[in-house]
């Protein structure tokens, strides 16, 4: 392919508006703001080598993603999606605090305050992480 030919079809995909947000996307976020994100989804059941317990840390370690923050986890932003498929697209949702007026304090919040359950997921992610 010549750069020109690449560029139309570059051109193509952005005009034909089907970009959607992906978990790059979130990654690079991440990255670049130095937050952490954590994502809920279906788990992929049948996908794993063992037996998983419904419910149990590993069945949340496989319905979930965790983006650490590259620097100071604990004293940075974390924020939760919930991830559902559509038939074209990812759909990321907010999860936040109920409030009845909605600010910045319901939308994300330090993992230093974050439940202990989250911290109790987020820090088995870590752990798979520094195996890798």
């Amino acid at each position: 392919e010549t750069k020109e030919n690449k560029f139309k079809i570059l051109k193509s995909i952005i005009d034909s508006d089907n970009l959607y947000p992906n978990d790059l996307y979130l990654l690079s976020i991440g990255e670049l703001l130095n937050i952490s994100i954590l994502i809920i989804h279906r788990g992929r059941y049948g996908k794993a080598d063992k037996d998983i317990d419904r419910g149990g840390i590993d069945d949340l370690i496989l319905s979930s993603t965790f983006y650490k923050a590259p620097l100071n986890m604990e004293d940075r932003p974390l924020i939760i999606f919930n991830k559902t498929l559509d038939k074209n697209k990812a759909i990321y949702n907010l999860i936040i605090e109920k409030a009845e007026i909605i600010t910045q304090n319901n939308i994300y919040m330090q993992y230093k305050d974050v439940d202990d359950n989250v911290k109790t997921l987020i820090n088995a992610h870590c752990k798979l992480l520094q195996k890798k």
